[in-house]
């Protein structure tokens, strides 16, 4: 039978650096969590800024105002560039004009939306039914979600579709 002197069973009961060893162990996957926490977020946060932008253009559109609200500045003329100076400023400029992508398409009636029978491309007159789509595409924070999803960016898209107010336009 072997014995074991003394020095020996201090080290086998010995649990200091036990922590560290743990812990480095451990830090890769709660350093992952957060960034995926903090990356799904900030994709939340575009997602929804983007919803509230395109709401808020949309409405504008519907409306067929020539004058932008007070405190929206565009560098165009036309209701198309007030929509999309509307789409960002609404949302606190968090989004960039430079990755914003408007499609509007004006239908006399609903029975032409649903058949594809689109009579032009713009917000459209009084009464018509027009589809507003907005697509946004944001980079990700992390090389690490780049990595794991095969692409560098995140494209949000949102599609409303509205009837216009009647409203007779004088403005392009």
């Amino acid at each position: 039978m072997r014995r074991f002197n003394k020095p020996q069973l201090q080290i086998a009961g010995d649990q200091r650096g036990s922590f560290v060893v743990e812990f480095a162990l451990i830090m890769p996957l709660l350093l992952f969590l957060i960034m995926a926490i903090i990356e799904l977020s900030y994709q939340a946060m575009t997602d929804a800024a983007l919803r509230y932008g395109a709401r808020m253009g949309s409405r504008f559109g519907q409306l067929g105002s020539c004058t932008l609200p007070t405190g929206i500045n565009s560098s165009g003329s036309s209701r198309l560039a007030y929509i999309n100076a509307i789409v960002i400023q609404s949302t606190g400029t968090f989004l960039k004009p430079t990755q914003l992508t408007t499609r509007i398409y004006s239908f006399s009636n609903y029975q032409d939306y649903l058949n594809g029978n689109a009579t032009e491309t713009g917000p459209g007159a009084g009464g018509q039914t027009v589809e507003y789509s907005f697509s946004y595409t944001q980079p990700y924070l992390s090389p690490f979600t780049a990595a794991i999803t095969g692409q560098t960016e995140l494209v949000h898209t949102v599609n409303l579709v509205v009837q216009n107010e009647p409203f007779e336009s004088t403005c392009s």
